[in-house]
């Protein structure tokens, strides 16, 4: 079970038939209360990952089970950043500075990206 709120619980069965969006919602509304303290986060953390990985066992011959990894994937890194209060920033961690890039470097990004808009 997961405590979204004090006196929340819920249980697998109720995940059924959330939405991605429903699961995002939960963890920030559990994010968003003020009342909770570091060791009931770090339960809730647990506990919430622990459900991901059952309904990710329970999904996983599904016909959508790209659309779930992802799910679980944004899922964690949410979880992950809001816990420790230090948002991810893929593109800023990732990326090279574009001004770095070498003429060729600079050719390749502008041909992939006029195939991804044609």
């Amino acid at each position: 079970m997961i405590g979204f709120r004090r006196g929340i619980q819920l249980k697998m069965s109720d995940f059924d038939n959330f939405s991605e969006i429903d699961y995002y919602d939960k963890i920030l509304q559990f994010f968003s209360s003020k009342n909770r303290n570091a060791e009931e986060t770090e339960r809730w953390k647990e506990s919430m990952i622990i459900e991901l990985m059952k309904l990710f066992k329970k999904k996983e011959k599904s016909s959508n089970l790209i659309e779930i990894k992802n799910l679980i994937q944004n899922a964690i890194i949410l979880i992950l950043s809001l816990s420790e209060n230090i948002p991810l920033d893929y593109y800023d961690t990732m990326g090279k500075d574009s001004k770095n890039l070498s003429l060729t470097e600079k050719k390749e990004l502008k041909n992939k990206l006029c195939k991804l808009i044609a």
